[in-house]
């Protein structure tokens, strides 16, 4: 049985994780408002982009841009964003998961946006397209267009013959869910068959042709995609992380009132074998 002094110190030593538990669930909580507030607003500005391209693909014919061609996907690209930082329960491990199974076979290349993401692939000998690049707190959209561009000029150059985004959306501080996207070649199903979606169809006068406009919008659209996952898996980090927090903090409250109680049944022990020797030795006096 452990003594009163290993008991106390075991205390003293949760009630410190404890409150390192508690604060960072406050910092996540605090975090979280804003990055839902960023959700909310990259949401409208992706499904317009979808809008217009579901006019295109609808009133065009012969659209034979070469970011729209399917290949046989015998080398392809993974562009995984997961979190900076771990203490956010499964959620980096989750699209790890997601992302090997669905690149089983494909002669997979990973480009990782994320240190743990980067680390769980380079540890394990995964082909990396290159050192990658931190999530940051705030996702920055100059560096998410630095990423498409090169993406782009690889794909044209046949370095690949597919392009997939991973990360986790965000659909409420306990629920991420893996999600795994095609960027290049753009999927046409997105836009074709989006009856359900919520997307508008409304009819639009272009200038120039469909194609020279596609030039320029598949590249703001695949910024967009990737922009928009970078948002989406930040504000699901910190969901994760409040609720890994969360029960957490629980965790050690129920462990302090377990050694509390273990606690006061060894003084309890202690003060009645302190009795009982008293007891004796007057006894043994008489």
């Amino acid at each position: 049985m452990q003594s009163m002094r290993d008991i106390k110190r075991r205390i003293r030593s949760v009630k410190s994780t404890e409150q390192i538990t508690r604060a960072m669930k406050m910092v996540a909580a605090a975090k979280l408002k804003g990055a839902e507030r960023l959700v909310q607003d990259s949401r409208p500005y992706s499904m317009t982009m979808k809008e217009v391209f579901a006019n295109i693909m609808e009133r065009s014919e012969n659209l034979d841009h070469p970011l729209l061609q399917i290949r046989n996907e015998n080398r392809v690209c993974y562009v995984v964003i997961t979190a900076d930082r771990g203490l956010c329960g499964g959620f980096n491990i989750n699209i790890m998961r997601t992302v090997l199974e669905h690149s089983k076979g494909k002669g997979a290349v990973f480009l990782p946006i994320g240190r743990k993401g980067r680390d769980y692939l380079a540890f394990r000998d995964y082909p990396l397209l290159n050192q990658g690049f931190l999530a940051g707190d705030t996702p920055d959209v100059h560096l998410v267009q630095n990423i498409v561009l090169d993406l782009i000029n690889r794909y044209n150059k046949e370095e690949f013959d597919a392009v997939y985004l991973a990360y986790s959306r965000y659909i409420s501080p306990l629920t991420q869910e893996p999600k795994i996207v095609r960027l290049l070649p753009a999927e046409l199903d997105n836009f074709t068959n989006n009856q359900n979606s919520g997307i508008r169809h409304e009819e639009y006068l272009y200038e120039p042709s469909p194609n020279k406009l596609l030039n320029t919008l598949i590249p703001r659209y695949l910024i967009t995609q990737v922009y928009g996952g970078l948002v989406e898996n930040h504000a699901g980090e910190l969901g994760a992380r409040m609720t890994a927090m969360d029960n957490a903090t629980e965790n050690a409250e129920e462990m302090i009132a377990s050694l509390t109680l273990q606690y006061n049944r060894a003084r309890q022990a202690a003060i009645t074998q302190e009795i009982s020797e008293i007891v004796g030795g007057a006894e043994a006096l008489s």
